[in-house]
């Protein structure tokens, strides 16, 4: 605990310094988020994601808390952009080391088409395997 009360006071001074330090105000949400002070983390990770708009984990981690306090304005369109952000990933070769989203939050969200969340499950998988081995993979693993 006090790790935590000295990382929030540093976030907190480093914000007196610069208050559009995006990545103090997602450091700060993820800290809210959970010690399960959700308001506050939806506004800082709302602060960081309207400073970080590229930045697509701030986004995604924006609307899971959203809507543990139940708050569903804009969802449609939030939903929209993590479907694209998700197909873009997807796409992407070597697969991010980060995915906005995991295959079980793409669940959480709104079901996802069964292809994308395939893609989506098989993408997480690789990088995976290429965090844990340092290796390539084949190009397709099989799934059940």
């Amino acid at each position: 605990q006090d790790f935590l009360d000295r990382a929030h006071a540093l976030y907190n001074t480093s914000l007196e310094i610069d208050p559009k330090c995006g990545l103090c105000h997602g450091q700060l949400g993820d800290m809210m988020k959970d010690s399960h002070r959700i308001n506050l983390a939806v506004h800082h990770y709302s602060l960081s994601s309207s400073l970080l708009p590229h930045v697509p984990t701030i986004f995604c981690n924006l609307v899971y808390t959203k809507m543990f306090a139940c708050d569903w304005s804009d969802y449609e369109n939030s939903f929209e952009r993590i479907l694209k952000m998700v197909a873009g990933e997807v796409a992407l070769s070597p697969p991010p080391q980060y995915h906005c989203v995991q295959p079980l939050q793409g669940n959480l969200y709104r079901p996802l088409q069964a292809p994308l969340m395939r893609k989506l499950t098989e993408t997480y998988v690789k990088r995976l395997i290429l965090s844990n081995f340092g290796t390539e993979q084949p190009q397709t693993i099989p799934l059940p």
